[in-house]
């Protein structure tokens, strides 16, 4: 299967401008002051399927409770983990705080590099693990 990407640099040049809803579009240069509650349309441009915040867009719609409250692009690129109480902001309160108290709560995610040593390490603790709670259900 070959995958298609998209080539368009503006919103006004996807092929999905005209029958697309989506308050955050990838293409946008003003994404960062858009906001996006979870019961609204996420961008579905052939070649955008693959932006790790529009994946988070789409979790956030299937799992949140509260669709009364908003998320910006930079809260999708925080969350490391998409859950039924993930939760946005309140439009009702002052976006700046809430914004920074969200921010503070949800530390910028960084997947960490492992060397093959400590790949081997982490596999051996594993095993070992696995033997002894099985010695341990097995003697109970």
């Amino acid at each position: 299967m070959i995958k298609t990407t998209l080539v368009a640099k503006t919103p006004d040049e996807c092929p999905s401008f005209l029958r697309c809803n989506a308050q955050l579009c990838p293409l946008d240069k003003d994404l960062s002051s858009r906001m996006w509650y979870p019961d609204e349309d996420i961008c579905g441009a052939t070649g955008m399927s693959e932006i790790p915040w529009l994946k988070k867009q789409r979790k956030i719609a299937r799992k949140c409770r509260d669709k009364e409250k908003y998320f910006t692009v930079e809260m999708l690129k925080r969350l490391s983990q998409v859950r039924r109480g993930t939760v946005g902001l309140n439009p009702d309160g002052k976006h700046e705080s809430q914004l920074k108290r969200w921010l503070f709560v949800h530390p910028k995610y960084e997947k960490k590099e492992r060397t093959p040593g400590e790949l081997e390490v982490l596999r051996e603790r594993m095993l070992r693990a696995r033997q002894f709670l099985g010695k341990k259900a097995t003697s109970s």
